[in-house]
């Protein structure tokens, strides 16, 4: 049996035959002059002129010498003079213990049982909302997260502060 084909007045092209604007590719005759000294100045000119970021470089690094290497056949070197997009440094904000302080005596409630459970014994969101009685061990301390991030148990410490004693009698 043969398989169905939708039938057109245009004729078939091979997908793989068109390019992403519709072109059909340069015949393989063409000899693009490419050497790593294009290469350099075109990845230069990204960081310096364009500005682009760290990550949008070294994908168009990787994607030029895949081109250069594998498609073309050129080998092309020289390319640790090229200057390179810095990679920005991003410093974790941290708040200080009197501010933790001061917005966890602003809480009330269930928010704020949640907020010491997360600070305090460095629990995740969804690892504190996953959180059931039997996880919590009060005579030891500990807290069990089951299926935490990696899907991985593990355990950790429950925050030292007298908000659990009417949680302990009640269960």
């Amino acid at each position: 049996m043969t398989p169905l084909r939708a039938t057109s007045a245009r004729p078939r092209r091979e997908p793989a035959m068109i390019g992403r604007d519709g072109h059909e590719p340069m015949s393989q005759e063409l000899d693009p002059h490419v050497d790593s000294s294009i290469v350099r100045d075109y990845l230069t000119h990204l960081a310096m002129r364009q500005r682009v970021s760290a990550s949008t470089q070294n994908q168009a690094l990787c994607s030029l010498l895949f081109l250069c290497r594998d498609v073309l056949g050129i080998d092309v070197d020289g390319l640790s003079s090229t200057v390179r997009a810095r990679q920005g440094t991003h410093l974790p904000v941290v708040l200080s213990m009197p501010e933790v302080a001061a917005l966890l005596a602003a809480m009330r409630g269930t928010s704020r049982l949640m907020a010491t459970l997360i600070y305090g014994g460095g629990l995740r969101v969804s690892e504190c909302c996953q959180l059931r009685v039997k996880d919590i061990d009060f005579d030891q301390g500990l807290i069990f997260v089951k299926s935490g991030k990696g899907d991985k148990d593990r355990s950790t410490l429950l925050p030292e502060t007298g908000h659990w004693r009417p949680l302990e009698f009640r269960f």
